[in-house]
């Protein structure tokens, strides 16, 4: 028994003297060789806190610009005191397109940070964090990551924040905590039309903590960087997420994000481990026409036969309203949706541009109360009787839907990789629409 004791003392002082010699680390490495940003060339930074001991997975922070505001410190500090987890941060450099001399041809950070796809986050999930799961620092310790989404944040200051905010946004399965410096919420590449976006979609499991400036505004042209901020978080709000601001006095820079760096991050990681929660959004008719919970299900059919009665019923590119008198039609590459009225004999007539959408439809379907159900780049857009987009479905995040159908209080795609998913709703399908019940009339609101 006491040589035990004295074995297990002496594994104690041994891993407490490890701990104490362990080291933070700044490792860096080169992505030359993109396939989703083709010819570009940068440099990423990966710090490893000497918090990270090599033995679990840490949690992950990516910064847009590399690892900059005070990040290192805030993650050394904090990790420390345990008011949030041991983070590795990588810091991802903006791509450019270099000539043999290692001239400028193109600077690509604009077309990489600026849109609000979820291209950067493919490039993040795809390209950057299989390599720093490669990487080992000098004193022996294996970087481990968690894949878990409620482990990672993705941060940035200007162009940098819409980068963070639209990749969370996209890909919920990978991040769920975002915090925005001076972000760009302007009409660069579509940034603008978030806050009307995000009051519309279903909410997803992030948190936001947005800073900015109130003369925050790097080129007129663009507008109002603060006002923007102020719509988005207004935004953020109704949309029932969690969302903390610090608005300050200045212009574009991020030095007010680095003085309140270690707030945001103890807001954002408050909690862990547990995962970030769903809000309630204030979006009424979103509400009436899902559960609250945006999850996809997978499907299978045990026969082909199944499989391809499926597709055989699936959205297209025409839809007839329940009972019959009018009919909607997909102009190929338009954001616009013609609506005709419809006679008993099928003849269309009074054709209109009627439905306007964010994104180009390529399958449309009504469901039982009129509503236009259409499938974009965006997601699945639902129109009420009036042609307006009031509600924004989420499509299973990482993946291209070919095809969809509304069932039975059910709304089921198909993926470009082959799998089906499908979640509950509210409302139904049609299975006849000319001998559906016309549904009440919404008025001229």
């Amino acid at each position: 028994m006491r040589r035990r004791l004295i074995l297990t003392a002496i594994s104690a002082i041994m891993s407490i003297t490890s701990f104490a010699q362990t080291k933070a680390e700044t490792l860096s490495f080169a992505i030359n060789d993109s396939q989703i940003y083709p010819g570009t060339s940068r440099t990423i930074s990966v710090y490893v806190p000497s918090t990270y001991s090599g033995d679990k997975p840490a949690c992950l922070a990516i910064m847009m610009d590399g690892i900059i505001y005070g990040l290192q410190g805030a993650i050394e500090d904090l990790s420390k005191s345990e008011e949030m987890p041991v983070t590795i941060a990588v810091g991802i450099e903006p791509g450019k397109i270099l000539d043999s001399d290692g001239n400028v041809i193109r600077y690509n950070r604009s077309n990489e940070f600026d849109r609000t796809d979820g291209v950067f986050a493919s490039f993040l999930e795809l390209e950057v964090i299989p390599k720093v799961k490669e990487l080992t620092t000098q004193d022996g310790r294996k970087v481990l990551l968690s894949d878990r989404p409620e482990d990672r944040m993705v941060l940035g200051a200007s162009s940098g924040g819409i980068a963070a905010f639209a990749a969370a946004w996209n890909r919920p399965d990978l991040f769920s905590r975002v915090y925005s410096i001076v972000g760009t919420y302007v009409p660069m590449r579509g940034a603008d039309r978030l806050p009307g976006i995000m009051r519309k979609a279903e909410p997803q499991r992030i948190r936001f903590y947005l800073q900015d400036n109130d003369k925050d505004s790097w080129n007129e042209l663009f507008g109002s960087w603060y006002e923007y901020n102020l719509l988005l978080n207004s935004a953020l709000e109704f949309a029932g997420y969690e969302v903390e601001h610090h608005w300050d006095k200045g212009g574009h820079n991020g030095n007010n994000g680095a003085a309140v760096m270690k707030d945001a991050l103890k807001f954002l990681w408050k909690g862990w481990p547990e995962a970030v929660g769903l809000g309630s959004s204030g979006n009424e008719t979103l509400n009436a026409i899902t559960t609250g919970n945006p999850d996809w299900e997978k499907m299978s059919f045990p026969t082909m036969e199944e499989q391809k009665n499926w597709e055989s019923t699936c959205a297209g590119l025409e839809a007839i309203y329940p009972g019959g008198q009018h009919c909607a039609i997909v102009e190929a590459g338009d954001n616009w949706v013609m609506n005709y009225t419809r006679s008993e004999n099928g003849t269309l007539s009074n054709g209109q541009e009627f439905y306007y959408l964010y994104e180009p439809a390529y399958a449309i379907q009504f469901d039982n109360e009129g509503y236009l159900y259409c499938l974009t780049s965006l997601g699945i857009e639902a129109c009420d009787q009036n042609g307006r987009v009031r509600v924004i479905l989420s499509t299973p995040p990482g993946k291209r839907v070919l095809a969809f159908k509304l069932s039975d209080s059910r709304i089921e795609v198909k993926c470009e990789d082959g799998k089906f998913y499908s979640k509950p709703i509210k409302r139904k399908g049609l299975a006849d629409p000319l001998s559906s019940p016309i549904p009440k009339s919404e008025g001229q609101g």
